[in-house]
């Protein structure tokens, strides 16, 4: 299913800000994890969340979830 330019503008800043953060608090992010957080915001963005906000911060808890060992 391919996205509108916009749409994976969106995608590209929810994951590059979500990364941020993690990495602001000292999170290190393997490459599994980072797979995980870019196929969390794919499956949002197909249901139809286009805030990047949200996005970001479901990225983000998708990857602690992995660190934490809840979600493999």
């Amino acid at each position: 299913m391919p996205f509108d330019a916009p749409t994976q503008a969106v995608m590209k800043r929810a994951y590059e800000e979500a990364v941020d953060q993690l990495s602001g608090q000292s999170v290190r992010l393997d490459e599994t994890t980072r797979r995980a957080m870019a196929r969390a915001i794919l499956c949002m963005t197909r249901l139809g969340e286009r805030d990047p906000e949200t996005l970001m911060r479901y990225a983000a808890f998708k990857a602690r979830t992995m660190l934490m060992g809840l979600d493999e």
